[in-house]
């Protein structure tokens, strides 16, 4: 039962995960008292494809092993990866080793054994609307390989390869490296706590062309809400929006209590505890009284 609670708990991590390597790192970390020493991972590939290396996502492996696959022209022949090719259950090499082998392939079968020290294995094809997506294998010399463990490896399997391609085809965020150099200079004074104007004079620039500087940095890095982090560059947890507070008043003073809230304004405006939750609470006031006068904050 423990074992199925853990899963649940790589499952979602593995959902969370914002990062490839953060997928394989719970995976293998996993799967490895469970016996396995390696993992491989492949994108989708057909009866027609001739070598490894385009498809491989994650291996654990060599440097130069895939190479060496390659260069021997065994990716034809390679029983498991082909046997992946015709099924959508995932299977162990005993089972493809029972159906009776070509030379070619016991050849195939023999040098990835000794290349990566196993002698056991589970494969796992991922398949979506019958879709092949791509193949999971994880392999040791002892593994535990009874019905419950097949099971949590074929679900797990299915959610990391398909979470991998999703991040995969994800949006990109610009990195930081494609900020114009005023643009990194007027969010490293933003994030020290610099106004607009007091960002201008250091520079020599105007607080508008400051403000313009630090949006589009904003804009480049991923930051959604434009309002937000006025002169620090920060994003605003979504119960800091103050934009048509005047509908708000009620939740702004609520969201005193979340302590993401408090941390971020605390930050914001660099005062203590009692004076933040007064200088909200004096905000709302004004903006409850003058719904259309824009209150100083």
């Amino acid at each position: 039962m423990s074992e199925i609670l853990q899963a649940v708990q790589v499952a979602d991590s593995i959902r969370r995960a914002r990062t490839t390597g953060e997928i394989w790192r719970a995976l293998k970390a996993f799967i490895g008292p469970m016996g396995f020493t390696q993992m491989s991972v492949l994108s989708a590939l057909d009866a027609s494809a001739d070598k490894l290396a385009p498809h491989v996502i994650y291996i654990d492996a060599p440097k130069n092993f895939v190479a060496a696959f390659d260069e021997r022209g065994l990716l034809h022949h390679y029983p498991l990866i082909q046997h992946a090719l015709t099924t959508s259950d995932p299977f162990t090499v005993r089972q493809v080793q029972a159906r009776g082998l070509t030379a070619e392939q016991r050849a195939a079968l023999e040098f990835v054994g000794l290349e990566l020290n196993l002698t056991a294995g589970f494969i796992v094809p991922v398949r979506r609307a019958g879709k092949l997506l791509g193949v999971v294998s994880f392999g040791g010399v002892r593994c535990r390989l009874g019905p419950i463990e097949r099971s949590i490896l074929h679900i797990l399997a299915h959610c990391a390869l398909v979470r991998s391609l999703d991040l995969k085809d994800a949006p990109k965020e610009a990195p930081a490296s494609e900020l114009s150099p005023r643009e990194r200079q007027c969010l490293q004074w933003a994030s020290k706590g610099k106004t607009d104007a007091e960002i201008g004079v250091i520079l020599g620039i105007s607080a508008r062309t400051a403000r313009f500087h630090i949006e589009n940095a904003k804009r480049k890095l991923g930051c959604r809400d434009a309002g937000a982090g006025r002169g620090r560059g920060h994003a605003a947890p979504r119960h800091c929006r103050l934009t048509n507070a005047a509908n708000e008043g009620d939740t702004l003073i609520d969201a005193l209590d979340d302590p993401d809230t408090l941390a971020f304004l605390k930050d914001y405006l660099a005062i203590s505890d009692d004076d933040l939750r007064a200088h909200v609470r004096r905000l709302v006031e004004e903006i409850r009284l003058n719904p259309k006068k824009k209150p100083e904050a």
